[in-house]
Parts: C-alpha cells; structure tokens; sequence
C-alpha cells in the first residue's frame, strides 16, 4: 500500500487505498467496492514516444461488486487499424463487460469519422465531424434518416435536417440567439436587453412574453400576453435563503426556505398558511417531512447510511416500510401499515445480475403470493427481451414484438423513429390495429382504428388533428368532430363537440371559473374545491387531494405514500382499494391493485413503452390496446373477445364506455382513473380533470425550466395544450447516447460501470429525493443558484482530487470529442439564475452569524453602507437570535426576533436607529410587566419590503420564544375556525362531524363554545407549524381535573398508538 485513507460521516466508514502500482481501491460503507487499474497502453502514444507509453499506461480496467459479492468487471483495449507509420491513424477501441465485448468504437483521424459497433462489429451509427470536431453528420445503420447538422463561421449551428424534419437558426450581432425558423409553423423571435439578456420571446403566432431582471442579472419576473407576471425572488437572509415564487394575477406567494447548501426546509403555500417543514440529519440526509396532516420520519442503516425505515403518519394512514439493502442493492421491501386503516401489508423481494440489472421481482400482499416476474435482457442490445410472462422479439429493423404465446403487440416505427403503427393480435387473427400519420414536427396528424371482434366486421375509426403555429390544438375531423379555441395565455376560451359549443370563462389568474353554465370555485391556494357538476373536493396542507363528495351520490377519500403517490382509496359503501408500485426503474407505474375486503388481486405488466398491455385477476386474463400514449381504448379477453371498448375526447374525457362495470382503472395517459369523479392521478403526483384539459392544482414546480416553450407556462393547462402528443419523444437526437438509445440500444444495461452515478448507492433512492421546488434542484443549472451562495473558497482533499481523476470513461466521454467547457450553449434558454426582490435584512454587504450560545455577531464588509454598518454593528452585537422564524403579512414577510436580557441600553439603541429614519421604517414601543414589577420591556421593530426584525429588551430567548408561540396559538386557532367555517360552506362537514346546533353556532359567530383548538404536533419542536392552521385539531373542552387525566393519557398514549415506534425521536 501507498497511501491510505478513512472517511468517517457518523459510523459510515469509507475505505481508500492507492497501491504502489498505481491501482486505486475503494470500500464503502455499504459493503460495495471498486478497483482501477492502469493496464493498457495507448498505441498512439507508443507508436511515438514508447518509453512514455510503459510509464503512462491508461485506466483500463475497472471492477466494483456490489450486492451478494457480485463483481463487474469492465476493461478497455486499445489498437490501430491499418498502417502504424501513417501520420493519421485510425484508434479502435473496444469496451468489455466481464469478459464480452459490448462496443467497439472505431475513429478515423483522416476524415474525421467515428464509427460506434456492436459485439459483432456491425455498425451503429458514424459521427461525421468537421476539424473542429463539430458533428456534422449522424448516421445510423437501423434505416432512420441521417441527421444533417451546418454550421455558420462562428461554429454556431446555423441549421439541422433530419428526414422531413427542419429547423433554422439566426443569430444577432452579439453571438444570442435570435430566430427559429420552421418550414412548418413559422418563426420564432428572440430579443434581449442591453446586458444581453433573454428580454422577449414571440411565438410564431405574435403571442409575446417578457421576461425582466434584477441589477445582477437574475430573472425576476415572466409577462405573459395578458399583462399579468410571473415573479420569481431568491435572496439570502438571517441563516437561509428565502424563495417566492408569485402566480399570474395573484398577490400571494408560494415560499420556500433553503439552506446555503440548497437544502429545502419549508415550503409555505399561498393563503392560509400550509406549510411543510423538512429536517435533515447532520450528515445532510433528509430526517423528516412533518406538515399539518402527519408526519414522515427517515432512518438510515447506522453503518451503511442507506435507508433501513420509512414511518408515515397521518389521521387515518399508519405505516412502516422497511428496506433491506445487501451491498447497496434493494433486495426486499416490506410495508406494514396499522391495525385501524383497514389495508393489507406487503412485501417485495428483488434478485439482480452481475450488471446489476433486476432481474426477478416477487412477493406477497395481504397473504396472496404474487405471480414472479421475470426480466431478461438482450445480450447485444442490452433492451429487454423478456417481461414477466411476455418476450420481447425484433424481426424486423424497424419493428417490435412483445408475446406471451396467446396474444402479440407489434409496434412499428418509421424512418424519423416515430411509432406508425400498433396492433393486437390474438390466436392468430389481429383484433386491434391503429397506423398514425405525422407532420413534419413529428406531431401526429391522423390516426386510422381498426377493430375487430370475433365473428363481427371489422370496424375503422378515422381522426384528422389540425394544429396551430404554436402546436396547441384547433380541432378533430372524425365521426364526431371536436373544435376548440384558447385566448392568448393558452385558456381553452370554448370547446364545440357534435356541433354545441360550450363557452368557458376565465379570471385574471387565469383560472376557469364557468365551464357553460356550471361553475369553477377555488381556495385561497388555487385548489379546484368545486367544479361545474358541483363536486366538491378537499385537499390536505400537502396540497394532494384527499376527500371528492356529491351530495346523496358519493363521499371518496384517497390516501398517498410518503412519495405522493396514491395509495389507497376509500368511499362511502366501504370499498377500499389499494395501489402498490414495485417498479425500481419507474417508481411511479401501479404493479398491483388489491381489494383488501374480497381480497382480489389486479396484476399489471407493462411493455417496454411503459404502456399497460396486460391484467390478471384471479384465473381472467386480460388483453389492453393503447394508443400513443398509453391511454386503453379496448380490452380482450384471452379468447380474443372485445369486452370493452373506451372512447374519449381529445383531452381524455370518456364519453363512451361500453362495459363500466369492468373494473381497470389505468386511464388517460397511464393515470388512475375514479370512475366515480371522472378524474385522473396522474403519474406526477397532480390529479387532472380530462373534461376540461386542465389539472386541480397548479403545476407551480419547475416554472423556470419551462421558459423556452412558453405554451406550457400555464399553471392549470395541460401539456402546452396538446393532449395528442403526450410524452412523445419527438426531439433531435443531441450526441451518441441519444442516438444509441434512440435506436435501441441501452448501454447502461450492458456497461454499468459507464454511468458511475447511477450504480447502486450511487444516488439515493426516489423516495428520498429533493422535495418538490419552483426550480428543480437536481438540475445542475438552477441549483447552481443556490451553490453559488457558498464561500468562494473551498478546500478540498488533493489525494481525493487525485483519485478523482484516476478512472475510466464513463459514458458521455466515449465520443473522441467532447463537449467544450469554456463555450455555452446559446439554445438552451433556461434562465441560470433567479433574482431578488430586495436587499437583505441588514443591507448589503452585513452578514448576522451566531456563536454556540446563540449570540448574534454583525461583520460588514468595506463596501456596506457606513450607517447601517455602524448603527446595525452598535444595536444587534452580542444580542440573542431566536432560533425560529414567523413568518407574516400573508406570507410576504419574515419576522426575526432579537433579545437582550438588560434594558439599560435601550435608550442608546434608540438613539442609534434614529439615524436610519428616512432609510428604514423602524417603530419603538415600551411594554409594561404584566404584574407591574420590575423595569418595562422595551420593543423595536424595523421594517423591510420582505422583513421584519424584532429586538426586545429585558427578557430572555426561552421567555421570548415561549410569549410568541402563545400569541401564535391564539392567531392560528382564529384561522383554524375560520377555516373550519369556509370548510362548511363549501359544502364539508369539516373536520369534525358537527351538530346541527354546533353548524349553526359555527357559522353565526365563527366557532364552537365547546370546543377548542389544540396542536397536532408540538410546536416546541416545530415552531414553524406554529402558525399553520392544518396543525390545529378541535377536542371538547373539558372540566379541569379530567383534562389533567387526559393529558397524561395521551402523553402514553402518542407512542403506543403507533405501534412500531420503538425510538425516542418520534415520540
């Protein structure tokens, strides 16, 4: 050995050692390791400087093993083809994945080709590049079209041409993007500022939006057409960063607090003050996500950090989900959920193979023993060959097959690699068959059905879809014809089916408010609570829809996991179903639906789509035909007998349904259908009203990355209003992975060790993933906001910057040339940062930090303001920060609290803040003791556009803390009843069953005498839910010697309930 080294995070110990032939071993805490060694030669390097080449070998052999002592081992051998004395060579490489080859990738240097090979070094596809290593032309060997990219003299793409597929580019004088032109739908302009920022965006159509920024060129503001703003604010504060983003139209403001790392800590909805609060362990991995309703509570494996426990509470969901992991793989999961819910558990065990890929997934809900499903995987292609009981086979280029030997889906794709036609055969004779036509974009213009059933003529279903320059569509030529027009913002404005139009009316939020004469209500978050059938519908402080209700017809409630993903549901004649996922590589597709009260068991296989092909229930199998994207439109029997035929609306809407009574509710798009409330779950967590094309609550996450295609700004509308081409992937391929992936070949599947990322324990599992934000943090260009906010200097370990790059290729480097470092990417439009509002609390430059005690220490930096520097330096050093913030005016403010335990100074501090009059609005108040001893508390508050600092003199921080959350407690419980009261005009009964004397004094004068408001959770550990009403619950009032009893009741009782919590912190 040479050198070793330990990194210890809590009792996870990692390993690392580089030995003296230069090999480099790690061993991680989870029992996985990886070994690189430096074996080949490179024969350029030898064919001119051999002596260097025998002491610069190349890293080329690389081993990991990971789960039950399973070892991968990836090499790399180099040789050159043809004459080694040419002066330009011809390098082949060839990539080895234990022992086979897997790809061979062949360069040219004379005329700048790259060719990528199978195991049987056939080709895949060849790269033609210019001298400056710019792609000119991909072409691969699977029959689709070439793609043909030019270039202008800067090197800037100047056009592309892929089959019937075309676009332009234009530049302005300074290098920015300027125009897109398409044959198809026109031009698209781009205009910037005077700093050379992104400053409009008109669509081909004239629709225009404006986007404005801040002095330091962060993005602060999206105008729509209509005038109205989206506006965005992230500035740093006292201990975090604070984020706003502002809907169109509304005055109200999502909030959300980071750490300087980028760490969520509370998301703070519009309104009534919902909020979610998540707390992190030390070592940074998320600890618990607790909002008004209930609570999620992580554990990890004390020596390996990967997660050992899930524990989900709310009011009438109790679950514990266990994980098992063996050298950093999944190998079982068991759900537990409580005695009182009435749902089964279940568990899932999961078997891989040396490349680390599933390969069996089994188990058992409520004591039923699922059917194993299998998978298997192509040894060249890496693609899945087989799927629980169905194979997949290619026996054309262009066409794939999935069997189980009763029935074959056939899928076919054309040149441009877009699907033309899908068909269902049973028994040999095809019963379903729908071909699609596509215009030059790619989007579909006509789809032709063709059905069939036993003993019955075959039937043909034509549609023609006409589109706008945009890409939203106009209307549907078909047996039954569909129109639709929408305003400038994207609002559908009326919809015309079988010749009736029905008008929809919007407000300046762009919410629908009428649809005909039916009406649309929201609550103060933007949540649809009625709509034009007059269902009702209740959400929780998470925002996810928990109860729909009709009057006399139905009462459903619907349960979620600590993903968001529902997971039961519930109605009013006590039907109760269940949702399980099992799918690792995607978390959000339904695998089974179990009805615990007959025990009836649906099992769902996908195809290699994603698209549901098949369901079993009991001994019945049954057959599904989807279209494009994944939406059922007939179902057979394994007779081959149609048993139900599905038609909708271009939005999903059903509008005739041949046998209801068949239960599958897999729906629009793969989403969970009620038949019930006629909506739809969809896979983003979001429920989706198809009657309209809009979702329930507004899709306010990842605004930002959705700026260069403004049609799909719209917080409601849904997919930039094309219900047509949902997930159709119909974009150019960009590099060699797009394109090896694009033609079916998955190199993930078939190397591993090349997407170093993604191997196990590589990244942390979905359900651990970063809460939902208005950026998605996980994409490296806006959480590089927030990764900016750290200090400039940084030290790092110089021998793990040496092992660092003491590795192999990984994927996106096996192309000879690679993506330049220093040149950005004009076309991509994403906005890198968000700006501020306004400036921090204290001003520029004066940064607040805390000692141990809690003590406030004020520094400035030269620059700050002289004023503000000296008189904020004078007043708050060796104060006291509370270690909470309030949060106050709607939401539009923090409030920060400061005390100091002596009053003497009070009247100097006054003194010393007058100077900031005309500056800042600051106010000064002398408070008498309430028992009349003693010296008065002395008050003063400065206000700020998004602050307010609070400094009180003669008390204490746990006095303080204590006197706020008092006054919290007396205003969230005005806001619980008034909550309670809108609830019980809105239809609810509420959150307590009421009399109807109690309902009457409830709305006469706002509460119940009887009853008072408690916290759910403690606000002593959670003083952020101290002002959130959905923390509150209403018990009886009680006489004086029982509310004793029953406070020691539930003190014993808070732990035993929830019956698996066997560690202090939860309780």
């Amino acid at each position: 050995e040479k050198i070793k080294l330990f990194l210890i995070s809590d009792k996870e110990l990692t390993d690392i050692k580089t030995l003296t032939n230069s090999t480099v071993a790690l061993k991680s805490s989870y029992d996985a390791s990886m070994k690189v060694c430096a074996i080949a030669r490179h024969p350029l390097l030898e064919a001119s400087l051999p002596v260097e080449a025998e002491l610069l070998p190349v890293w080329s052999e690389q081993t990991t093993t990971f789960g039950d002592n399973m070892e991968n081992i990836m090499s790399t051998s180099f040789s050159l083809v043809g004459d080694v004395r040419n002066p330009q060579q011809t390098l082949y490489r060839e990539i080895f994945v234990n022992g086979s080859k897997i790809l061979g990738i062949e360069f040219d240097q004379f005329t700048g080709k790259e060719t990528f090979f199978d195991i049987d070094k056939l080709p895949l596809l060849t790269i033609s590049y210019d001298p400056a290593g710019l792609p000119l032309l991909y072409t691969p060997y699977n029959g689709a079209n070439s793609l043909n990219i030019t270039y202008d003299h800067f090197n800037r793409i100047d056009s592309w041409k892929w089959g019937l597929s075309e676009l332009k580019y234009s530049y302005d004088r300074h290098g920015l993007l300027s125009e897109v032109t398409s044959p198809l739908d026109g031009t698209q302009i781009y205009a910037y500022d005077d700093t050379n920022m992104l400053a409009k965006i008109t669509l081909a159509s004239q629709r225009s939006y404006s986007l404005s920024y801040d002095d330091n060129g962060g993005l602060r503001h999206v105008t729509l057409p209509s005038g109205t703003k989206h506006s965005f604010s992230l500035q740093p504060t006292l201990g975090f960063l604070r984020a706003t983003y502002t809907p169109p139209g509304s005055n109200k403001s999502y909030l959300q607090h980071f750490t300087n790392s980028g760490r969520l800590l509370q998301t703070i909805f519009p309104g009534e003050g919902a909020r979610i609060v998540y707390r992190y362990y030390d070592n940074g991995k998320l600890k618990e996500v607790i909002h008004g309703d209930g609570k999620t509570f992580y554990q990890y494996s004390e020596t390996s950090g990967l997660p050992s426990q899930v524990n989900h509470v709310e009011q009438e969901l109790e679950y514990r989900w266990d994980y098992q992991y063996t050298g950093g793989l999944l190998m079982e999961e068991r759900i537990d959920f409580g005695a009182k819910t009435g749902l089964s558990n279940a568990k899932f065990t999961y078997d891989y193979d040396n490349n680390y890929r599933l390969i069996t997934a089994q188990g058992r809900i409520g004591g039923q023993n699922l059917p194993q499903h299998g998978l298997g995987y192509n040894y060249k292609t890496g693609s899945l060959e087989m799927l629980g009981p169905f194979k997949i086979i290619k026996l054309r280029i262009n066409e794939t097959n999935v069997y189980d030997g009763t029935a074959l889906f056939s899928s076919t794709v054309n040149s441009r690699l877009l699907e033309t036609r899908l068909a269902l055969t049973i028994h040999g004779m095809e019963v379903f068959r729908m071909e699609f036509s596509h215009d030059v974009h790619g989007r579909i213009s006509q789809t032709r059905t063709y059905t069939k059933n036993v003993g019955v003529n075959t039937y043909t279903n034509v549609k023609n879809y006409t589109w706008d320059c945009d890409g939203q569509l106009l209307g549907v030529e078909a047996q039954e014809p569909w129109g639709f027009r929408y305003d400038d913002n994207g609002n559908m404005l009326s919809l015309t089916y079988r010749g009736n139009t029905i008008p929809m009316e919007y407000n300046s939020m762009d919410r629908i408010i009428k649809f005909g004469e039916g009406q649309y209500k929201y609550d103060s978050r933007g949540l649809v609570i009625q709509n034009a059938r007059e269902e009702k519908f209740h959400y929780n402080s998470k925002g996810l829809l928990v109860r729909a209700t009709k009057r006399g017809r139905f009462d459903v409630r619907y349960f979620y996991d600590h993903m968001d993903r529902l997971s039961a549901r519930k109605d009013n004649f006590g039907n109760v179903t269940q949702f399980f996922y099992n799918n690792g590589l995607s978390p959000r597709e339904v695998s089974q639906i179990y009805s615990p009260r007959d025990g009836k068991l649906m099992s769902l296989i996908y195809d290699n789509r994603g698209h549901l092909v098949y369901a079993q229930v009991y001994r019945h199998k049954y057959y599904v035909a989807t279209d494009q994207c994944g939406t059922p439109i007939m179902i057979f029997n394994q007779y081959g007998e149609g048993i139900r035929e599905i038609m909708r609306s271009p939005y999903g809407h059903i509008v005739y349904d041949s046998n209801p009574y068949l239960y599958l509710p897999i729906d629009f798009c793969g989403g969970i259908l009620d038949q019930v409330t006629s909506l739809v779950h969809m896979k983003n967590g979001k429920v989706y009203d198809p009657l309209i094309g809009q979702w329930m609550s507004p899709l306010w996450e990842n605004i930002p990355e959705r700026i260069p295609t403004p049609t799909h700004l719209h917080l409601y509308r849904f997919n930039g209003n094309d219900p047509i081409n949902v997930e159709l992937d119909r974009t150019r391929p960009e590099d060699h992975l797009d394109w090896l992936k694009k033609i079916g070949f998955d190199l993930k599947n078939l190397a591993p060790q090349l997407y170093p990322d993604d191997l196990p324990g590589g990244t942390m599992p979905p359900f651990l993933s970063h809460p939902p934000t208005f950026w998605n943090p996980s994409k490296n260009g806006l959480s590089s906001q927030l990764n900016m906010q750290q200090s400039s200097v940084e030290i790092h370990s110089g021998f793990l910057s040496h092992l660092n790059s003491r590795r192999m290729l990984t994927a996106g480097e096996l192309s000879v040339f690679s993506k330049s470092a220093l040149k950005t990417n004009v076309i991509d439009l994403v906005p890198k940062k968000i700006g501020s509002a306004s400036d921090p609390p204290f001003g520029r430059g004066i940064l607040v930090s805390q000692t141990e005690s809690g003590q406030a220490i004020v520094s400035s930096v030269p620059a700050a303001n002289a004023i503000y520097r000296d008189v904020y330096t004078s007043v708050f050093n060796r104060s006291y920060l509370l270690p909470f913030t309030f949060i106050v005016h709607s939401a539009q403010q923090d409030a920060f609290h400061f005390v100091k335990d002596e009053t003497w100074k009070a009247n100097d501090d006054k003194g010393q803040l007058k100077r900031l009059q005309g500056q800042v609005n600051t106010t000064f108040h002398e408070i008498s003791k309430e028992n009349g001893s003693g010296t008065n508390y002395f008050d003063v508050k400065i206000h700020g556009s998004n602050v307010v600092i609070n400094l009180r003199y003669g008390t204490t921080v746990e006095k303080e803390k204590q006197r706020l959350l008092h006054h919290a407690k007396l205003s969230v419980i005005r806001k619980a009843w008034h909550k309670e009261k809108e609830c019980y005009k809105s239809g609810f009964t509420g959150s307590i069953d009421w009399s109807v004397s109690e309902l009457e004094e409830l709305s006469k004068v706002g509460y119940v005498s009887n009853y008072e408001g408690e916290y759910i959770h403690d606000v002593q550990q959670y003083p952020e839910l101290a002002e959130d009403p959905y923390n509150i619950k209403f018990v009886k009032k009680q006489v004086e010697s029982s509310k004793k009893r029953r406070r020691k009741r539930e003190v014993r009782k808070s732990c035993r309930d929830h019956w698996w919590f066997t560690f202090s912190q939860a309780c």
